[in-house]
């Protein structure tokens, strides 16, 4: 209550007093995207958090700008330029007409954050935990640096069947399998190139024992179902196949025996890396042999 008085005169009356509500205390943006790859073309969803340290504040009810650069062309990214937050979240979908990495920032004031994604040529999706993977005869850049960017993991593992060892590769190549051990969900790993380029077949020897081994398709293939008679033509003598098994640990995870489930129209699948082993080279005195596959488009 509050009472007023001049004289004799005085009067009073019932007032209600706040405080004016304090503004929401956001330190950063955090930028999720549904998937680290999609298709070109297609679309990508980022939920963004404002969040006071590491903590969503769901006081927050304002808008952030959008800002958009890409590695090629910002101009074939589709997006909102700005978003309205509704319990600290915000949904934003992205879509790129182009191959490219795009970098997407919210901003607002001095709160930001930011997310890298790729729309690419071909994409691939991996789980949580190991993954035997392979990468296409037009990957560019092949560096594991470059093509894992986006990708979530915590190491890389080649072998070499040659002096039958596993190592950390500097590069990704075709023909080729690969473990990557992905640390979180919803993970992608996506290829970018110009798919237009004319190049020489991949080749790679294959050894007598185990080998881990990629599958490649050219563009004329690259929507068709690969099979084991398809891929592992070159290796066959005398109508007969140079190797004895073949492991999958995907789609499903199965050992193939030739004569008995490996047959030439056994399904392999792009992207994926498999066990292949070779039989003993009789009638030589070699321990291995070129495997090559064909390029993306003919010379």
């Amino acid at each position: 209550m509050v009472i007023a008085a001049s004289g004799n005169i005085t009067g009073s009356a019932n007032v209600t007093v706040s405080a004016h509500p304090s503004q929401p205390n956001v330190t950063s943006f955090e930028l999720t995207p549904g998937k680290t790859a999609a298709l070109k073309g297609s679309t990508i969803t980022i939920t963004i958090k404002a969040l006071n340290a590491n903590v969503t504040d769901t006081t927050f009810n304002e808008m952030a700008n959008i800002t958009v650069n890409a590695s090629k062309n910002a101009s074939a990214v589709i997006y909102q330029p700005n978003v309205t937050f509704s319990n600290g979240i915000a949904i934003l979908p992205v879509t790129s007409n182009m191959a490219q990495f795009v970098t997407v920032t919210a901003t607002s004031g001095s709160i930001t954050g930011s997310t890298e994604i790729a729309f690419a040529d071909m994409v691939f999706d991996l789980d949580p935990g190991w993954n035997l993977i392979s990468v296409p005869n037009f990957a560019d850049p092949g560096s594991v640096d470059m093509i894992l960017k986006n990708v979530k993991n915590n190491g890389v593992a080649g072998y070499d069947p040659g002096n039958k060892t596993f190592s950390t590769p500097a590069d990704l190549q075709p023909l080729y399998g690969y473990w990557i051990n992905v640390t979180a969900p919803n993970q992608s790993i996506g290829f970018i190139a110009d798919t237009n380029i004319r190049s020489v077949p991949p080749s790679r020897d294959l050894f007598e024992g185990w080998n881990l081994i990629g599958v490649v398709a050219s563009k004329q293939e690259q929507n068709r179902e690969l099979d084991a008679g398809l891929l592992f033509q070159p290796l066959q003598a005398g109508g007969k196949p140079l190797y004895s098994y073949l492991i999958s640990y995907k789609d499903p995870h199965n050992t193939y025996t030739v004569g008995d489930d490996l047959t030439a129209r056994t399904p392999l699948n792009k992207g994926q890396g498999y066990w292949l082993f070779m039989n003993t080279l009789t009638g030589t005195n070699k321990d291995s042999l070129v495997w090559a596959g064909k390029p993306w488009l003919p010379n």
